[in-house]
């Protein structure tokens, strides 16, 4: 499996004779790759340095593993041992080549045996979570620089503790500069603290017995928690040895399969030779609310490290919380604005109308990404579903003082309303509480009306809108709920009626008179258009019933005449036929009347009282009809064929 490295060169000097010609370096004899391909996520690469064996280096410099004739070649005789060590990579920034970092990983003075038995090992990240996109530019280097002394002359003591001094503090120089790079951004607090540590050493020298025997370092903690997923790609192990020697290549990590950074160290015998060994890992960040605050520093923050997320869905669900978490600085800012508004001579209600926005957004936002989290891993919908609730609950607490908490309430309800309509379910004194509620939203912002009109940037708002948008279908509903038809009352008097109601029970209601006086026009342009279809359609059927009465009445007169001169019917009856004879011939007159009329014309109440009285007199004609149809009018009478009407 292929990856990009970071590569260390050593340069290793070692000054036992000024006439020496051989050095002590360190050369690779194992290196080892991780042949399980890692995901793509993982994108954030870095680097570990473990200082193996470090209790051999100084009888290396005894030539306990040369023989005599390549001591005498080296220069080493019996009794030497290095009095002073000092051990420290240099790294080149991978984001900013003009920084370089001098990290000391040793510096030990050997002449104090009490001192030196405390020698101890060294190991940490010496560059944390480098991103693809820096390391496939290619592989980052370090320098190692390995110093061992014998000479007990101060000059040259002093000499090398002075350049370690310069390169501490040309490293705090670099650690301290304005606008330092990402990788060693990291690194900062971690290393500065030790390096002051080692600047101090260094000015308290006024004998070189009294020197800091040790100087070790962590550079980075790797006690990260979930920080990060973190799995190892690659090993490379040297060896420390003298150029005369040619060590053989080791097999520590032939068939071995790492787990951790830490299962390396290990394989390697304690008991054979000091050795360096990197590790390099790969990374995938998990993002980290643990100290979550609500500022603009802190959301900067998580929006540079939003850039180090390779996974799709993870990326996917941290953006959507990133929206939700830049609302709620929104929200905070109106509340501030608002607030501080409240000790001038002008409150800012423009502020105040935005925190229902604010509010409102945070709520829809929050509630459709929790939806598409039922969707996702179940760590993560666990996790963010956390979050989320500790954005609502911290949202919340700014409301709580008095001039607030109604547009809490107000937020909420426009939430719920937007996500659910459940007011078609509600009473109408329900639905009346709510207009109250949105009564006084309309109530506060009325005292920044310029000449009756809000500002724009107010009746802008989607919230405001949304509002009126809700109030005109709450005050329908209750309406339609409130107000019902009665045949009980005229129009006039029904419309009179609900008008009273309308203010007496439901004055926050401001379109009910409208919608009263809307439903009265639209009622009678319907009753009329009916009562107009209904007189059409008489009229049609009032001529033939015209002709069949007509040859009814002329009919009775002869029959009631033919009666009394026979004498054969009871006088009783021929009274009784001669009133119904009357009678239908009053009924033909109005009739004919109202064939007169043109319905255009008349007002609705004179066309509801027409048909009503149309209506009435057809009931009084065929109770006569039905008297005498087949007793005493034939039913071959002209024009009676197919019944009255």
């Amino acid at each position: 499996m292929k990856y990009t490295r970071l590569i260390f060169f050593f340069y290793l000097f070692v000054p036992f004779f000024s006439v020496g010609q051989n050095s002590v370096i360190a050369s690779q004899v194992e290196s080892w790759i991780n042949q399980i391909p890692v995901s793509t996520d993982y994108n954030l690469n870095s680097s570990y340095i473990f200082l193996l064996n470090p209790s051999l280096l100084a009888p290396m410099f005894e030539g306990e593993d040369l023989n005599k004739g390549k001591r005498r070649d080296v220069g080493i005789k019996k009794g030497d041992y290095p009095q002073y060590m000092y051990l420290a990579a240099s790294i080149k920034d991978p984001v900013n080549p003009t920084n370089f970092l001098t990290i000391p990983l040793m510096i030990h003075d050997t002449r104090n045996p009490n001192i030196s038995s405390r020698l101890l090992e060294y190991g940490g990240r010496v560059l944390e979570n480098i991103s693809d996109d820096v390391l496939n530019k290619g592989d980052i280097t370090a320098k190692i620089k390995f110093e061992a002394i014998k000479s007990n002359e101060a000059r040259d003591f002093w000499q090398k503790t002075a350049e370690i001094s310069a390169d501490l503090g040309k490293t705090a120089t670099s650690l301290l500069k304005v606008g330092l790079s990402g990788p060693f951004l990291a690194l900062t607090n971690q290393i500065m603290p030790q390096v002051d540590k080692g600047l101090r050493s260094m000015e308290k020298l006024d004998d070189p017995h009294k020197m800091v025997s040790e100087f070790y370092i962590k550079l980075l903690s790797k006690d990260l928690g979930n920080l990060y997923d973190e799995k190892v790609v690659g090993a490379t192990l040297y060896r420390i040895h003298w150029d005369i020697d040619v060590p053989l290549k080791s097999k520590y990590f032939l068939q071995f399969q790492a787990g951790k950074v830490e299962d390396f160290k290990s394989k390697v015998p304690k008991t054979t030779a000091p050795y360096i060994l990197i590790v390099q890992t790969k990374s995938e960040y998990n993002t980290d609310y643990s100290d979550l605050a609500f500022n603009k520093a802190y959301f900067d923050k998580k929006t540079r490290e939003f850039k180090l997320i390779q996974n799709e869905t993870k990326k996917e669900v941290e953006s959507e919380f990133l929206e939700v978490f830049s609302a709620a600085l929104d929200l905070r800012r109106q509340i501030d604005l608002f607030q501080a508004s409240l000790q001038t001579k002008y409150t800012d209600w423009i502020a105040y109308a935005r925190l229902i926005d604010s509010y409102h957004n945070i709520g829809i936002l929050k509630t459709n990404f929790l939806k598409r989290l039922s969707t996702k891993d179940a760590k993560l919908k666990d996790k963010y579903s956390k979050l989320y609730t500790n954005v609502q609950t911290e949202v919340d607490l700014w409301f709580n003082a008095e001039m607030l908490l109604k547009f809490r309430e107000i937020g909420r309800f426009l939430i719920v309303n937007e996500l659910d309509n459940h007011r078609k379910n509600l009473s109408s004194m329900l639905i009346y509480k709510d207009i109250e509620l949105l009564e006084f939203y309309r109530d506060r912002l009325s005292q920044a009306e310029i000449q009756g009109r809000l500002p724009k940037e107010i009746e802008s708002l989607p919230s405001f809108q949304k509002i009126a948008a809700l109030r005109s279908e709450m005050e329908l509903s209750l309406f339609k709920q409130e107000f019902q038809f009665s045949n009980e009352l005229s129009l006039k008097e029904l419309k009179n009626a609900w008008l009273d109601k309308s203010k007496n029970q439901f004055p926050l209601c401001k379109s009910c008179p409208n919608l009263i006086s809307d439903w009265a026009q639209e009622y009678e342009k319907l009753t009329f258009v009916a009562l107009n279809q209904q007189f059409e359609a008489t009229s049609k059927g009032l001529y033939q019933a015209l002709t069949c009465l007509d040859a009814a009445v002329n009919f009775l007169g002869q029959y009631i005449e033919k009666g009394r001169e026979s004498q054969q019917i009871p006088e009783l009856v021929i009274d009784n036929l001669v009133k119904d004879k009357d009678e239908l011939f009053r009924l033909i007159e109005s009739y004919q009347l109202i064939l007169s009329k043109d319905p255009q014309n008349m007002s609705l109440e004179e066309l509801q009282k027409m048909m009503t009285d149309f209506n009435g007199r057809k009931s009084k004609t065929m109770r006569i009809w039905d008297r005498l149809k087949e007793s005493i009018i034939p039913g071959n009478l002209l024009g009676c064929g197919e019944g009255l009407f």
